[in-house]
């Protein structure tokens, strides 16, 4: 499992804050961006 909790990421102006997700055990998480 990943967990991650109260994640924040800033790129110029655009900002993602108190982001929290979690990847069960066997799954498969997807991140995409440039």
């Amino acid at each position: 499992m990943i967990q991650l909790n109260d994640i924040s990421i800033t790129a110029g102006d655009f900002q993602l804050s108190k982001i929290n997700f979690t990847i069960p055990t066997g799954k498969y998480g997807v991140l995409m961006g440039r």
